[in-house]
């Protein structure tokens, strides 16, 4: 029975019971487990070295085979997406500024904004990859870099998105935290959804935001 508290003392130490929910996967507890530093020896924990512990976890390593088909993370919309709807909510949308929707996906939003009168333009690398992409007054960038698996890419589009920018840049991203990203393998810093679709979800205080 000591041997038991013994082990259980140090995973509180190690803070490995600070979200339950994981308790009980395998692969997501030995993950866990790196995460916080340690490895597990003989059924206890040992500190890893400095260098072992910047390794990526088994579901961490990318294998090169993996296609992400980021095509699929478009979806058809019959009305305005949420940062849309918060331009519009805003009066954004009255004809006073020009708006650029920079992957805009399958073009849901700019063909309902075409039918209610509202001129804006778009530019999606499968979807409209041959339209021109331009500066405009309001630019948005809908659900577009948490979907890019290269943090390298995502950062270059965030400065591509505010280069185009003449007053607004609207940013919107997937917030999620642990019990979101568990259910999902996991892969660079975010997740391969069943649809081999990437995903990094964010918290309400990362900072993603760069300057050009």
């Amino acid at each position: 029975m000591s041997e038991f508290k013994e082990i259980t003392r140090e995973g509180e130490e190690a803070g490995l019971y600070e979200n339950s929910q994981t308790i009980g996967f395998q692969k997501k507890w030995n993950n866990l487990i790196v995460r916080k530093g340690y490895e597990l020896v003989k059924g206890k924990l040992r500190k890893l070295e400095a260098n072992a512990k910047s390794r990526p976890t088994p579901e961490q390593t990318v294998s090169a085979e993996k296609i992400i088909e980021r095509h699929k993370t478009a979806i058809d919309r019959n009305s305005l997406s949420a940062p849309m709807q918060s331009l519009f909510r805003h009066n954004y949308l009255q004809g006073d500024y020009s708006l650029f929707d920079y992957g805009c996906g399958k073009g849901d939003d700019l063909n309902i904004l075409a039918n209610h009168n509202v001129s804006a333009k778009g530019w999606d690398p499968v979807y409209y990859p041959d339209n021109e992409i331009g500066k405009a007054d309001i630019v948005n960038l809908g659900f577009v870099i948490n979907v890019i698996e290269n943090p390298k890419e995502r950062k270059e589009t965030l400065k591509k998105a505010y280069r185009l920018t003449g007053k607004i840049l609207v940013t919107s991203v997937m917030l999620g935290g642990e019990a979101t990203t568990c259910k999902f393998e996991k892969y660079g810093d975010g997740v391969v959804t069943s649809r081999k679709t990437f995903q990094k979800y964010y918290s309400q205080t990362d900072k993603f935001i760069t300057t050009p």
